[in-house]
């Protein structure tokens, strides 16, 4: 069986998904960038990569264990960005302030993972943030309005998912696999 290529992350109520289409609306006369459609649009909390089909099972039941008690939690709006360098943008941002509940729920998950499976990424401050659109020889930076109001400038955090990204030549589709409620 092949490995699926999985991460789990916070899924976006429509209120968020108004004000980043009204962010791209804004933005539609530029080129030399790709948007992020509306379907796939969410806060990546922990990157899994390629897990092998027979441990999906398993992952699962490790997310469950380490949720168990995870409270329920705010991410506040921080600002529209060129990212991950200003200088040298390759994306486009909505960024939120660094909350210590993401901080360490990135943490547990990390320490959890690396029990189970060798991942070489590093965690060491995860950002969290939504991918608005993947630059491409874009020459327009400077003319991006980053400050567009954001609406609602708080984010409840009051569930995460488990998608699989799967790599189509359209650009990737994710499908969820999973869904993990947080404690209220």
């Amino acid at each position: 069986m092949p490995a699926k290529r999985l991460f789990l992350g916070i899924p976006l109520p429509e209120e968020a998904l108004q004000a980043l289409r009204h962010f791209r609306q804004q933005h539609a006369h530029l080129r030399g960038l790709r948007w992020v459609p509306d379907e796939n649009l969410h806060i990546t909390l922990y990157f899994f990569g390629a897990v092998p089909a027979l441990q999906v099972h398993n992952l699962r039941e490790m997310i469950q264990a380490r949720l168990h008690e995870q409270q329920a939690f705010e991410l506040k709006f921080r600002a529209y960005a060129l990212a991950p360098r200003p200088r040298e943008p390759r994306m486009i941002w909505a960024r939120f302030d660094k909350h210590p509940s993401f901080t360490a729920l990135v943490g547990q998950l990390d320490q959890a993972y690396q029990q189970i499976h060798t991942n070489q990424f590093n965690r060491k401050s995860p950002i969290p943030h939504i991918t608005l659109a993947r630059l491409k020889h874009f020459t327009q930076a400077r003319e991006v309005d980053l400050g567009l109001p954001f609406s609602p400038t708080i984010l409840p955090v009051k569930e995460l998912c488990l998608w699989e990204s799967q790599l189509h030549p359209s650009g990737a589709r994710y499908e969820a696999l999973a869904r993990f409620a947080l404690s209220h």
